[in-house]
């Protein structure tokens, strides 16, 4: 599929709140509320998100996988698992990020055999309002974490 949605809003999701795979979409916005798994997950495609409010995702606030590209110009994740995570192949690139009460706010890495790791490029992060970010960054030897402006 492929195309542009002006809003999207999700609460109470019993799984992914929203999950695209093979496509092409620009989003406007997405709110997402109480996602039992990740709030927005993106594989095999190409996505552009301009503003993204995402809370209490059990999992993931967003995750990027499977040779996937994803463009988020805004986003606040608050009281999320991991906040942005990039894996097997995928490129995310972030803009603006502001990340709240979340265990991780960055993680990259290789999760599936058939693929390498992931890239997640941040240009400016407010992380748990954090001095030693450190403490909520992860990634493996085959993926890259690249800050701007940090």
């Amino acid at each position: 599929s492929n195309g542009s949605i002006k809003k999207i809003e999700v609460t109470n999701s019993k799984s992914d709140g929203v999950d695209m795979d093979f496509s092409e979409f620009f989003i406007k916005e997405a709110k997402i509320i109480n996602s039992q798994g990740d709030c927005l997950d993106f594989s095999y495609g190409s996505y552009k998100i301009e503003y993204a409010d995402l809370s209490n995702c059990l999992d993931k606030g967003v995750s990027s996988g499977e040779e996937s590209i994803v463009d988020i110009n805004k986003i606040k994740i608050n009281n999320s698992n991991m906040g942005l995570v990039s894996k097997d192949f995928s490129q995310l690139y972030i803009n603006n990020a502001i990340i709240k009460n979340s265990d991780w706010c960055l993680q990259a890495y290789n999760k599936k055999s058939e693929f390498s790791g992931g890239l997640l490029n941040v240009k400016n992060l407010n992380c748990n309002e954090s001095i030693n970010i450190d403490d909520h960054i992860k990634s493996d030897y085959r993926s890259k974490i690249l800050f701007e402006n940090f």
